[in-house]
């Protein structure tokens, strides 16, 4: 019994555990209804990138991970918030979106500006406010 629990210890002390420490970020979110998209996007303090997608296009795949990656490096001083436009069209047609990848800007439940398709990373930069 010794013998084990010397080859158990000596087994543990080389094993790695990978534990995350950082919290979840909260700064990015799929709306869930147009309750969520008023709570979330228009009533809002802080800007919000709103990212018109669908699973089935492709230049929105591509987009997605660069707008996360940028919203993300602005320390928590602008959101994202994703809209599937085929679980929520009624909101997709309020806002009159027309194709994908549309990415619109809001800020104190109005439209700041807009983008269609898929943009530079400068572009998208330039796009997503610093402050």
């Amino acid at each position: 019994m010794a013998s084990l629990l010397r080859c158990v210890s000596r087994l543990t002390r080389f094993q790695t555990r990978h534990i995350s420490l950082t919290a979840a970020r909260r700064d990015e979110y799929d709306i869930k209804d147009d309750a969520d998209f008023k709570k979330r996007v228009l009533e809002n303090k802080k800007p919000v990138v709103v990212d018109f997608h669908a699973v089935w296009c492709g230049p929105c795949r591509d987009l997605a991970p660069k707008l996360s990656k940028i919203v993300n490096s602005r320390d928590n001083k602008v959101d994202l918030a994703k809209v599937n436009i085929d679980h929520h069209q009624e909101l997709a047609v309020n806002y009159g979106v027309a194709a994908v990848p549309t990415v619109m800007l809001m800020k104190d439940g109005k439209m700041i500006t807009s983008f269609l398709g898929l943009i530079s990373d400068k572009e998208i930069e330039d796009f997503v406010p610093k402050e």
